[in-house]
């Protein structure tokens, strides 16, 4: 209050009373101590009565009275000017912090600096958003075009269309040739018959494979057919290639993620390209060798 002149209005000439005072005496009781003031029962030559004034600012009695219309509390028993004295000195201090809140950036330095860095941390983080994250994920029609033009980056190696047999001995996996070889039988039939008295007798994996993606498919020749016994894990493996698929382009939808991460990437490196030639750069080398020790 005393650095910024907070001084309270006089008492009137005429009848004595601050406009404090004069407030307080035209708060009826009736709507006050029920907890049902209204900023409107103070008529407007008491409304615009200065209250106080705080930084070369004058408060009236009209902004105290929609104050007491927000912050009352239910029905009161009691003194009512002891209530109301209790609202004035909130609606003061309030006030006066409000006030004080808004001149922290002058007061102190290091303090406007790291608003700034925040508010400037925002705004990037935002246009950032709009321009780069968020437009990568919601322009699709943007993103198929970037895929269209870069999709020799997302290559599938070779692979081939294939079933993996793992069964749990030599007589078994020999079983499984046979029958494969006889050509009447799914993988369904076959499981069902091999696995009869045991469900641990054979397992298989469908699908399409890399090299990399199974340590059995390091192991054979990479040629249509089955291939030769391999022992892994104690289990005797063994592969029906059915179709090898010479290297080719990832569809969309496998790598997605990927290509929506690139996208961002392009979309930012083309925002900056835009943003250096409108905002040309000036390095004062001079400058910059200072801080290299």
């Amino acid at each position: 209050k005393k650095e910024y002149n907070f001084t309270e209005s006089p008492k009137g000439k005429k009848d004595k009373l601050t406009a404090k005072q004069q407030f307080m005496a035209a708060v009826q009781d009736t709507t006050f101590m029920k907890g049902k003031f209204r900023a409107s029962e103070i008529n407007a030559s008491n409304a615009q009565m200065p209250l106080f004034v705080l930084a070369g600012k004058t408060y009236t009695n009209g902004q105290f009275a929609q104050f007491i219309e927000k912050n009352q509390s239910g029905e009161l028993n009691g003194d009512k000017s002891i209530f109301l004295n209790k609202l004035y000195n909130t609606f003061v201090e309030n006030t006066v912090i409000e006030y004080e809140d808004t001149q922290l950036e002058k007061k102190y330095p290091d303090f406007n600096n790291l608003v700034r860095e925040y508010k400037e941390g925002i705004l990037l983080f935002s246009l950032t958003d709009q321009i780069v994250w968020n437009k990568a994920v919601i322009d699709t029609a943007g993103l198929e075009s970037f895929y269209e033009k870069n999709k020799s980056k997302y290559m599938w190696g070779e692979r081939a269309d294939a079933t993996i047999y793992s069964a749990s001995t030599p007589a078994i996996a020999a079983q499984v040739r046979k029958l494969l070889k006889k050509g009447k039988i799914n993988n369904d039939e076959l499981l069902k018959q091999i696995n009869a008295d045991n469900a641990l007798n054979l397992k298989l994996d469908e699908g399409t494979f890399s090299k990399e993606d199974k340590e059995i498919l390091t192991k054979i020749d990479w040629k249509k057919g089955l291939s030769n016994d391999v022992v892994l894990n104690n289990n005797t493996v063994f592969v029906d290639v059915k179709k090898t698929r010479s290297p080719e382009p990832k569809k969309l939808g496998e790598v997605r993620g990927l290509v929506t991460s690139d996208y961002q990437n392009f979309l930012q490196e083309e925002w900056i390209k835009s943003l250096r030639n409108k905002y040309k750069v000036q390095i004062d080398e001079t400058i910059v060798k200072t801080l290299v020790k």
